[in-house]
């Protein structure tokens, strides 16, 4: 399983990975830190989701 695929679809108590991972995203861009690992990461998650 890839970590593009957990990511999208796992969950828990408190939210999905992929909702922590789209905020952490946007947390650091607006502190005006592009983490191009991440933006790649969150990309594949969304475009996953749209499945």
């Amino acid at each position: 399983m890839s970590l593009t695929r957990i990511i999208a679809t796992a969950s828990g108590q408190l939210g999905s990975c992929a909702d922590y991972l789209i905020q952490t995203v946007n947390a650091l861009m607006m502190a005006r830190i592009k983490d191009k690992h991440l933006l790649l990461l969150r990309d594949q998650v969304v475009g996953r989701q749209s499945l």
